[in-house]
């Protein structure tokens, strides 16, 4: 329940009253509940309140096709329970180690940094 990160992420945006943060936050959180709730119940039902994470949401798989790509492997969503922004070092060495690719810290930063400012008419 990747979800359930979102909600620690939102609170910790509300204690330093980073107003932007806590929006795209809160979001995510009420994405995340309604997909548990889908896949829980198979209750078929319109998302709210979310269109920014759905789109941000399949942008970022977009990114992590080419980065699995640049390392020969084919992109499972499964890869990515860790979380999936690829703008974290951490989160694309989890990734990768998932899908069987061992990448040092530093490969993890210098992938992480080719892909920090990719823009969706890059991808």
């Amino acid at each position: 329940m990747h979800w359930l990160g979102e909600i620690v992420e939102t609170i910790e945006a509300a204690l330093i009253k980073n107003r932007a943060a806590f929006d795209l936050e809160f979001e995510q959180v009420l994405w995340g509940l309604q997909i548990h709730i889908y896949q829980l119940f198979k209750v078929d039902f319109e998302l709210r309140f979310c269109n920014s994470v759905i789109e941000e949401d399949l942008f970022r798989r977009k990114v992590w096709k080419k980065i699995f790509s640049s390392f020969g492997v084919q992109f499972s969503n499964d890869y990515l329970l860790n979380g999936a922004n690829y703008k974290r070092p951490n989160k694309i060495r989890k990734a990768l180690a998932l899908a069987g690719v061992d990448i040092t810290e530093k490969q993890s930063v210098a992938v992480c940094e080719k892909y920090y400012e990719i823009t969706p008419d890059q991808v």
